[in-house]
């Protein structure tokens, strides 16, 4: 059907995306995989990246695997980083007790300009080659990931993304990226458990905040009230550049509204360049069962007003029957920043 020049262009193909659930078999960590299935797949994917012609970089390499199969999903991805990718997606999923290490990505990491990985283990020599051999890095995506290094420092990083990681160090993770434009910071829900948690305690959150006053966007995730209540403004750290506040899951402890209002506010007090807030699924644990009435609903009259001169906008998201939380949040947040807008949408 087509010419012959057809056959073996494949092999200079500048894009390789392989997906396990297109051949047929699912990611469930549940179900055994049948090994006549895999085989073939495990066959098919081998030969395809054996014969691609490794002289010709990979505009992008992604694979998404189940790592039961570990040692062929391994020899994939070396197979893959040996293409010198701009961008690498490697996303595994599986039971195993270790996780997959990513393994060494040598010279093939001056060319990556993207890199998102998803359940797999990082060590000191990833962290190391972020600093030194990562030379045109602009966004680093890690999702449940595994990491035992202390610090990700990058001269060229743009947009960082931390996704219910684990830290697996007993010192805090130091973030130093001066060109950081966006930061996604998810921390996992084990820090709202009913006993106090040492996953991400309330002293390593604050040392975090620190870090990230270089963000443009910051979009945080997990974080509770004592992280950023603080009695002396002098105490919290200054975000100078910082435009565009984005909370979600945040304030979810058993701190009265007006107190996680004005830890808020101590926040938006020292970024004088911020122009929006957004708050989702914060300041609130949302109950169907729970009746509330306007009774409940009360303010403190020494609560604080915040100086935020170019805060122009903030957004509420929630979803709907929970409309006398948000009107209470709403009074709050008027208060304390009466010059903002206040704009109040939910989810359908």
């Amino acid at each position: 059907m087509l010419s012959r020049r057809w056959r073996d262009l494949w092999c200079s193909t500048p894009y390789i995306n392989i997906d396990q659930p297109e051949f047929g078999i699912r990611i469930n960590v549940r179900e055994p995989i049948q090994e006549e299935v895999w085989a073939k797949f495990e066959d098919f994917t081998t030969n395809m990246l054996l014969f691609h012609c490794n002289t010709v970089s990979l505009d992008k390499f992604r694979l998404c695997a189940q790592s039961q199969h570990r040692r062929a999903v391994e020899r994939w991805i070396r197979l893959g980083i040996r293409c010198c990718p701009r961008v690498l997606e490697i996303l595994v999923r599986g039971v195993d007790r270790f996780p997959l290490q990513l393994p060494h990505l040598g010279s093939s990491s001056c060319r990556l300009e993207r890199l998102y990985l998803s359940s797999v283990a990082l060590d000191s020599r990833f962290a190391e080659g972020l600093c030194s051999r990562f030379s045109v890095l602009e966004t680093l995506e890690l999702v449940t990931c595994i990491t035992s290094f202390e610090n990700i420092a990058s001269s060229t990083l743009k947009k960082l993304v931390l996704d219910s990681y684990e830290h697996q160090t007993e010192q805090p993770l130091v973030i130093s990226t001066p060109c950081l434009e966006s930061l996604e910071l998810t921390i996992h829900d084990r820090c709202y458990q009913d006993e106090p948690s040492d996953y991400f305690p309330v002293e390593k959150q604050r040392r975090l905040l620190a870090s990230l006053f270089n963000a443009i966007t910051l979009d945080l995730n997990g974080f509770n009230t004592m992280a950023f209540l603080k009695k002396n403004l002098d105490e919290f750290p200054i975000y100078p550049i910082t435009r565009t506040l984005s909370i979600g899951h945040c304030f979810l402890d058993d701190y009265d509204l007006n107190d996680k209002v004005e830890a808020l506010g101590t926040f938006l007090q020292n970024a004088p360049c911020l122009e929006k807030v957004i708050i989702e699924y914060s300041m609130f644990i949302v109950d169907p069962d729970e009746e509330w009435d306007m009774k409940s609903i009360t303010l403190r009259r020494d609560i604080k007003t915040f100086h935020c001169p170019k805060l122009k906008l903030i957004e509420i998201w929630y979803e709907s029957g929970v409309d006398l939380r948000v009107t209470k949040l709403v009074w709050c947040l008027g208060r304390i920043l009466p010059d903002a807008s206040i704009k109040v949408s939910m989810y359908r």
